[in-house]
């Protein structure tokens, strides 16, 4: 006797969820590739793209997240393509309320600033971006998308690995287009040769920017070990912090979010390595001083006393003014405490409002 073959449905936003991510790899496309001659088309279809990928990993939780109004979602609608989707300050925050993918502050600045020069442009007619094009404005949308692409690239290839892995050629190709319109930024690293140069003289450091890909990435030590990275040309800004390798001595760059690795043994630095480095010294019988991160919202503690009078998360290097206790769970955490006891933290649900 034959066995009877079960057919496994198609998840309902597999199909939609290829769509969108093909129509992002267009729009980015059509994106380089008219920012010289229609530069406010390239905004406009970056910022299309941008919206795509991120509704796209949204997409990835549950095909009703990406309705605009939940409770009416409807299947046969959305398969449909009959739906109003959600804006992407409502994506962003069904990512982090709903999917645990909290984006970083400047992440989401960054975002938003390419959002809001796409909305100034489609509602308001700008002369500035008819020929003959100023070729200050095409360094200013270079360096806005440099900035978008550097952080939705290493979100799309890092953090969201697993839901994107079948578009990694795409994806790199989509790389090297970006990097051919760095030439844009060429005239404002040639103003600024000289400063550098003079900067150099003087013993200050110049690295290659991660983002725009001149050598205009300044190095600031600002408390021993954090650095800080700030590129003159495009106007990015990271921290790293310089750790001794723990094997042969080697100074290895540990980033935010990425961890490190050295150059010489490929001995790994992770955040337990560096807790163990750098944290506060822990009495098993005490309770612990390091404090969970809201920037990051990291799953373990990560933020300890730094410096004077400041706090460093370790995983996102991010510097914290404060650190205060949850008024309703008793979490040491970041930020403002001062309405913890009514609403809760970001990493407890606080009180149940439906009792």
């Amino acid at each position: 006797m034959k066995k009877r073959l079960h057919h496994q449905k198609p998840e309902p936003g597999a199909a939609l969820f290829d769509s969108l991510v093909r129509n992002a790899i267009d729009f980015l496309q059509k994106s380089v590739q008219e920012l010289e001659k229609h530069p406010k088309y390239s905004v406009i279809h970056f910022y299309m793209a941008l919206e795509l990928f991120l509704k796209a990993r949204l997409l990835r939780e549950h095909w009703a997240l990406v309705v605009s109004k939940v409770e009416k979602a409807s299947l046969q609608a959305f398969q449909s393509g009959d739906f109003n989707s959600v804006t992407i300050d409502e994506c962003l925050q069904r990512l982090a309320n709903i999917a645990n993918e909290s984006l970083l502050t400047h992440e989401h600045d960054c975002f938003r600033t390419i959002r809001d020069h796409r909305n100034k442009l489609v509602h308001f007619f700008h002369p500035d971006y008819q020929p003959p094009i100023d070729k200050n404005i095409l360094a200013q949308i270079v360096s806005e998308q440099c900035k978008a692409w550097f952080y939705l690239h290493r979100l799309l290839t890092s953090k969201w690995e697993i839901h994107f892995a079948n578009y990694h050629k795409q994806i790199a190709g989509l790389q090297k287009l970006i990097r051919h319109n760095q030439h844009f930024l060429m005239s404002k690293f040639n103003a600024l040769a000289p400063e550098i140069e003079a900067d150099k003289k003087k013993g200050i450091s110049f690295v290659t920017c991660h983002v725009c890909g001149y050598e205009s990435a300044r190095i600031e030590k600002l408390h021993d070990p954090l650095f800080e990275r700030s590129c003159l040309v495009c106007d990015w800004r990271s921290y790293f912090l310089k750790i001794p390798c723990p094997q042969c001595g080697k100074p290895v760059t540990v980033e935010s979010e990425g961890g490190g690795e050295c150059e010489e043994c490929e001995t790994t630095i992770d955040l337990d390595y560096l807790l163990e480095k750098l944290g506060p010294y822990q009495h098993p019988k005490e309770e612990s001083s390091i404090a969970r991160c809201s920037e990051c919202e990291n799953f373990e503690p990560s933020v300890i006393p730094f410096g004077e009078h400041e706090y460093l998360c370790l995983n996102c290097l991010t510097l914290h003014d404060e650190v205060g206790q949850c008024g309703w769970c008793g979490e040491l955490i970041t930020g403002d405490t001062s309405e913890t006891s009514i609403w809760g933290c970001f990493w407890c649900p606080g009180p149940d409002l439906k009792d």
